[in-house]
């Protein structure tokens, strides 16, 4: 998806608004496709699809994320990670406030 948010180094506009509206926009497709992100003692966790380990809900480290991702599934969701903030990056390329809006309020530590 990040791909279709610019070409040769310039945002497509609309693109990055289809992108917010079917991404950020849409609550179920949040739910689903953006792994949620917490900060905790300036440090930044996230959730994996498996909510429950033990009764507890399963919260990693952003820094463990590589370590634990490797043994787990071969770096699948590492990269899933990863292509999660390229395609964050592609929204706000050249100023798009949707996009900007829209991340800044899922994403504010305060």
């Amino acid at each position: 998806m990040s791909t279709l948010c610019s070409c040769n180094g310039d945002a497509v506009a609309s693109n990055q608004d289809d992108t917010c509206e079917i991404l950020l926009q849409d609550e179920e497709n949040r739910e689903n496709l953006v792994l949620k992100m917490i900060t905790v003692d300036n440090s930044h966790e996230i959730i994996l699809k498996e909510p429950e380990v033990d009764g507890k809900t399963l919260w990693i480290k952003v820094e463990d994320l590589f370590d634990i991702s490797m043994k787990r599934d071969d770096l699948r969701i590492f990269n899933y990670f990863k292509a999660l903030i390229n395609l964050s990056a592609e929204i706000c390329l050249q100023r798009n406030y949707k996009g900007i809006l829209l991340l800044e309020k899922m994403y504010n530590s305060k």
